[in-house]
């Protein structure tokens, strides 16, 4: 948005938005798998129920832009000159939630949820700010 309230008096505001969200989940489900036991020496691996994992990752993201500017223009006779000055804020957030659980009763998708679990809860989370600040001025003769 510009406006001139006076002549050769121009005030700019601009603003942006970034937002955005993510979520990732993975699943590690029972299993056993008996190897050839003549070329791995009888090695079994096994992934029981108390050992059925499922992990849920969230990001969410929200950024802004904030300028302002204000410019003033003048003609004296046959001299033209320019004032600009501005100000400049970027923030940025990023804020991130993982959650862990052991103990999922079953390999059907319907338990694949936090609340299924029934040991080794892990739960972490961060969050990230960043800011940068400019002013800056320029001058036309």
């Amino acid at each position: 948005m510009e406006i001139e309230p006076v002549k050769g008096l121009h005030i700019k505001t601009q603003f942006g938005i970034d937002k955005s969200s993510a979520t990732f989940s993975n699943f590690l489900p029972s299993f056993s798998q008996l190897y050839d036991t003549s070329s791995l020496q009888g090695n079994v691996q096994v992934r029981t129920a108390a050992n059925r994992e499922y992990d849920q990752n969230l990001t969410d993201i929200f950024n802004y832009t904030w300028i302002n500017t204000v410019r003033y223009d003048k003609t004296v006779g046959e001299h033209n000159f320019s004032i600009l000055g501005g100000y400049i804020l970027d923030k940025r957030t990023t804020e991130t939630v993982v959650n862990s659980v052991k103990g999922i009763p079953g390999n059907d998708p319907e338990f694949r949820v936090l609340g299924a679990g029934t040991s080794n809860y892990y739960a972490s989370g961060t969050k990230t700010p960043q800011a940068i600040e400019s002013f800056y001025s320029k001058t036309e003769l």
